[in-house]
């Protein structure tokens, strides 16, 4: 990341928390490899009958819905454990709690390296969802942004970097994970290998945490000591079903969030089952793969971390999500139609491009939209946006898969005009109103 970004937030933070809020960011960064690194990996295991996760009888209507199933696993726990984890901080500071959750996520990820070398579906998916519920520990961590960040419209450049941060996480491990499953390019890399690096990365995270991080100094309440563990649970996900009621029954908020909701289902089955695409219409080899999943993931750190912030300076963000929307319906619109591999690969990795540019760029545009009083909780709402549909694609997927996998992407095709179309629509209203 470059320096005058971080530079940025030493403007609005104390010297002495800059260093608190890069190991907020490392979190942030491990959650979102945890959640994507398995999509590539878990895609091979189960849909290639070489392997020995499934019965080789298996049926693949059946190993796509599995697939499914697995995937969903992290997001969903995620979700569930996300009021579980805040209201275990009510009483045990948020720093304990989020060192807690952080080993918890690292047995998880153990775990999961476990059961594959068992050729144990069922323990897999339930590593996946323990994982998924310490990795809940995300709502600590916008609770703790928040903390340090004023809540006004000119810390909305580190508002971005978060989202950025996120983003680099969710494409790269998808490009790492890959790779390092990949026995053909080092005999000590396997499908359970990223796993054990990333059961390393937790170390280094919890470490970062444990050197950098600091304990709210806050007094906690002799009430919240009374009240029990359910009761907190319970009354975090109310207010955390609140939120997002909020924006989605607010007339202004909800085209906004629409937009987003179906961009991210969109992009999330396409990246999901980008494998799927290519072992059933190209054949590949392993090596084919790991070169579509380096062109995908180099073309989306370009974007979001060079040359999509030099266009930003040209174009409004207004202007520039249009470009990218109808971009990334055209690149995905001619990949999946296409039969020919040469043209396959930088039709997707132009569509990552523009989709990386939509991350960034919504996540300024609502930034800069909403109101007021919601600016202090936009990370916590497109966070949990983009989980819902990270939860809902791989299931909505692998229904869909079960006839072809080409249609998954025009699926997805659908999804990203939804968001075009919900987006021209809410600037014509505002326009209107005017």
């Amino acid at each position: 990341m470059r320096k005058h970004q971080f530079a940025s937030i030493s403007e609005h933070v104390p010297a002495r928390k800059v260093k608190n809020f890069r190991s907020i960011l490392s979190v942030l960064f491990l959650d979102n490899v945890g959640l994507s690194i398995s999509y590539p990996i878990f895609t091979s295991l189960l849909l290639l009958s070489t392997n020995h996760l499934l019965p080789a009888t298996t049926p693949l209507p059946t190993r796509l819905i599995l697939l499914g199933l697995l995937i969903a696993a992290f997001p969903l726990a995620q979700l569930i454990g996300a009021p579980f984890i805040h209201s275990y901080a009510d009483t045990k500071r948020k720093k304990t709690t989020l060192l807690t959750s952080l080993v918890g996520e690292g047995i998880g990820f153990l775990l999961s390296g476990i059961a594959i070398e068992m050729d144990s579906y069922q323990f897999l998916l339930f590593s996946r969802f323990f994982s998924g519920f310490f990795a809940g520990n995300i709502v600590l961590c916008f609770d703790l942004i928040k903390e340090m960040l004023p809540n006004s419209r000119e810390t909305s450049q580190d508002f971005s970097l978060v989202g950025i941060i996120a983003g680099i996480g969710f494409v790269i491990a998808i490009v790492v994970g890959g790779i390092l499953s990949n026995q053909m390019i080092a005999s000590v890399f396997r499908p359970s290998f990223p796993f054990w690096l990333l059961t390393v990365l937790t170390g280094t995270t919890l470490w970062i945490s444990c050197a950098y991080s600091e304990e709210n100094k806050e007094k906690i309440s002799g009430h919240t000591h009374n009240i029990g563990f359910l009761a907190r649970a319970k009354a975090a996900l109310f207010a955390y079903g609140h939120k997002l009621s909020y924006a989605f029954t607010n007339s202004f908020l909800r085209q906004i969030y629409l937009c987003f909701f179906c961009f991210m289902l969109g992009w999330t089955i396409s990246l999901q089952f980008l494998v799927t695409m290519l072992i059933e219409h190209f054949q590949p080899s392993r090596l084919t793969v790991m070169n579509t999943l380096g062109a995908v993931g180099a073309s989306w750190l370009i974007s979001s971390l060079y040359l999509g912030r030099k266009i930003s300076k040209l174009l409004s963000a207004h202007t520039l999500l249009l470009i990218s929307m109808l971009g990334l319906i055209c690149g995905l619109l001619f990949a999946s139609r296409t039969n020919s591999y040469t043209l396959f690969l930088p039709l997707m990795a132009l569509s990552s491009f523009f989709a990386a540019l939509i991350w960034t760029q919504s996540f300024d545009y609502m930034k800069k939209s909403i109101p007021q009083t919601l600016g202090s909780s936009l990370l916590h709402i497109n966070q949990s946006v983009a989980i819902f549909a990270m939860t809902f694609a791989p299931l909505f997927g692998a229904l869909i898969g079960r006839v072809d996998s080409r249609m998954i992407y025009s699926i997805a095709i659908v999804f990203v005009s939804i968001s075009f179309v919900l987006f021209v629509f809410r600037k014509k209203t505002l326009l209107n109103k005017k």
